[in-house]
């Protein structure tokens, strides 16, 4: 009988403290980690095209736009995700010192693709849609 897997319940200090350190991007969620691929063309010209209208749309206002390497924390999911395009107005509230997690955006945006649809249409944006911001 083979062996079974045991989950491994990561502490987000410890996730954080990894991230950090890493070349390569993952998204935490209530103690797992989830590598991030990276992005197809077709993608990333949806991505730059997203980013431009928004800033357009955001232009002198005391609002910010947001790539893809902003992380985001989403509280009452326990979850560190890393939208494709976020934005806000007024003050920005970060996870911690670092200033590379921030806490109220009001603006997310997600690119569907085939591998990422169910979750992100699922979980991730019942996760999104809980930030009281």
């Amino acid at each position: 009988m083979p062996a079974v897997a045991q989950q491994h319940h990561i502490r987000t200090e410890d996730y954080l403290a990894a991230e950090r350190a890493a070349t390569s991007k993952s998204e935490y969620v209530a103690g797992e980690v989830f590598a991030r691929s990276g992005a197809s063309l077709p993608h990333n010209v949806i991505a730059s095209n997203l980013l431009v209208s928004i800033h357009k749309q955001l232009d002198n206002r005391p609002c910010h736009a947001f790539t893809s390497d902003m992380k985001v924390w989403l509280e009452s999911a326990q979850t560190f995700a890393y939208p494709d395009a976020s934005a806000l107005c007024g003050s920005i509230e970060t996870y911690d010192n670092r200033q590379d997690i921030i806490t109220n955006p009001s603006f997310i945006a997600e690119i569907l693709s085939e591998s990422t649809e169910a979750y992100d249409r699922g979980d991730k944006f019942d996760a999104y849609a809980s930030l009281p911001s």
